[in-house]
């Protein structure tokens, strides 16, 4: 990437950085549907082949927890419950669906509670396992067919295998820039501060894939 379109992309980063939602409310207003999701375990290439906006949804250290705690246990971490309060209080008005993946205890366990809050169009949950042998990946993937099935009909069409393998390309070309962005950290002073680096990847989560490329 050249030193023109690295700062291009860093001033984007920060605008959306700023607006978190920015570019998802923009699409929704395009008539693009917009799919929410907790952790990084959600398996966004599925979202990105059935031509749907994967947003991640993000807590704020500085948005006291108010209208969570009148629905969720306090007991439960403060990260899900900052998320959860946000999407409450109509921080995430946009989002079309959601999509939980089997993570923490906290983000398992409260999937009942945002599909009943927030009353979407579309919830789903999946299953992760959390072992690699081969009884776990013929589970998985079962599980990500059983998504993949349910999401394309909630897009209102099938998910080609050509559109599935594109996503991936895209992805992968996604996490290869971010570790290339990662080794502009090694050196001494680094090349990019880590403000930058966290306002670029957060930023990213909230823009399609495609879009995600250009700020990395």
């Amino acid at each position: 990437m050249s030193t023109e379109s690295s700062l291009g992309g860093l001033a984007a980063a920060a605008r959306y950085y700023q607006d978190y939602g920015l570019r998802a409310r923009g699409l929704k207003g395009q008539g693009k549907k917009v799919i929410g999701y907790l952790c990084a375990l959600t398996p966004v290439e599925i979202i990105t082949a059935a031509g749907l906006v994967p947003f991640r949804i993000k807590g704020d250290v500085n948005e006291p927890i108010t209208r969570a705690d009148t629905q969720m246990e306090t007991i439960v971490c403060p990260l899900v419950r900052s998320c959860f309060d946000l999407s409450l209080k109509g921080k995430y008005e946009f989002l079309d669906g959601l999509v939980i993946p089997h993570a923490c205890d906290s983000i398992v366990r409260t999937y009942d509670v945002w599909k009943y809050s927030l009353g979407l169009g579309y919830n789903h949950f999946i299953n992760m396992p959390h072992s690699d042998d081969d009884s776990s990946l013929e589970f998985f993937e079962a599980e990500l067919a059983t998504f993949r099935k349910s999401l394309g009909g909630f897009a209102g069409k099938e998910i080609s295998d050509e559109a599935l393998a594109r996503a991936v390309e895209l992805c992968n070309q996604n996490r290869a820039r971010v570790r290339e962005l990662y080794e502009l950290r090694k050196s001494a002073p680094p090349l990019i501060s880590g403000a930058e680096i966290t306002r670029v990847l957060t930023a990213a989560m909230s823009i399609p894939v495609e879009e995600s490329l250009e700020l990395l």
